[in-house]
């Protein structure tokens, strides 16, 4: 099942929604571009090829659409912005997909956030024509973060991983 951010501020700010993924057994983070700022349903292709992995909650990462500024002040931000940081917190497994066609800044963000905390639990897709991609290969590199050129790539990875009871 996939799980995508409350649109509604009052549930994120129950963590009704952290709480619903917490039933499940295992949590995977899609992280990084989405549909609105122009994702490929790359979300959709990574569920129903780890849904074999076990029960799991795919979640989505938040992202804005019309709630004004990035900022501190501004609650719907704050709010999402931190429902999403709980969410790294509890996944198991978070994919960063920078997608070439989008520009995600606060997807980088998180990647740091995610790689100083938990690096073995991180996961980056990076194509080519990424803004700035040797940004992330370097990143990638000196934190030691399991980085791949494509979705299928990183599927095949993943599904090495299972076979070898690694995740």
């Amino acid at each position: 099942m996939i799980y995508h951010p409350p649109a509604n501020l009052q549930d994120i700010e129950n963590s009704k929604f952290i709480n619903a993924m917490g039933r499940e057994s295992r949590i995977f983070l899609l992280a990084g571009a989405s549909e609105a700022d122009g994702g490929n349903r790359w979300q959709e292709t990574v569920a129903a090829s780890i849904s074999r992995v076990g029960h799991i909650a795919l979640c989505t990462s938040a992202r804005e659409t019309g709630t004004g500024l990035a900022s501190f002040e501004n609650a719907h931000f704050f709010q999402s912005r931190s429902w999403e940081l709980d969410a790294l917190d509890l996944a198991e497994f978070v994919v960063f997909h920078l997608d070439s066609l989008s520009r995600s800044p606060e997807a980088l963000l998180e990647l740091g956030y995610a790689a100083a905390k938990f690096p073995q639990k991180v996961c980056v897709i990076c194509p080519e024509g990424f803004w700035c991609k040797g940004l992330v290969d370097l990143f990638c590199y000196r934190e030691d973060l399991m980085k791949y050129k494509s979705i299928e790539e990183m599927l095949d990875a993943i599904n090495q991983m299972v076979m070898r009871g690694h995740l």
